[in-house]
């Protein structure tokens, strides 16, 4: 979005999110994603869901040891102990939860000098 309606004009607009760029891990990410692909890095959270969701669905795999529907659907419902980069949960789902992101894992982001932080209210 910077680049497509540019600084001045992106300064404080607010936004859901689910990716809170003034913590450690997601300034580490950032930034070997900015290293490894230069200027077609465009997209931290979607890269960051992406990312997290790859390891949620390897780690379900890995554990069922089987690519059964059946058994990866366990599986997932399983999993735990995700060290992710967005606000995805150590366990992301269970039996009866399939929605990944609950209202206590996202938060309105603002644009503060070419970064999404979390909104102060």
């Amino acid at each position: 979005m910077l680049q497509i309606v540019g600084q001045q004009e992106i300064e404080g607009t607010v936004m859901g999110q689910a990716l809170d760029m003034s913590l450690d891990p997601s300034k580490a990410f950032v930034a070997k994603m900015e290293k490894e692909y230069g200027k077609d890095f465009r997209w931290p959270v979607i890269a960051a869901l992406g990312y997290d969701a790859a390891q949620v669905v390897l780690k379900a795999i890995d554990t069922a040891k089987t690519i059964d529907p059946i058994g990866v659907r366990d599986a997932l419902e399983a999993v735990d102990g995700i060290k992710a980069i967005s606000a995805t949960p150590p366990k992301p789902f269970s039996a009866k939860d399939h929605e990944c992101l609950d209202k206590e894992h996202v938060f309105l982001g603002v644009w503060k000098n070419g970064q999404v932080v979390r909104l102060k209210y």
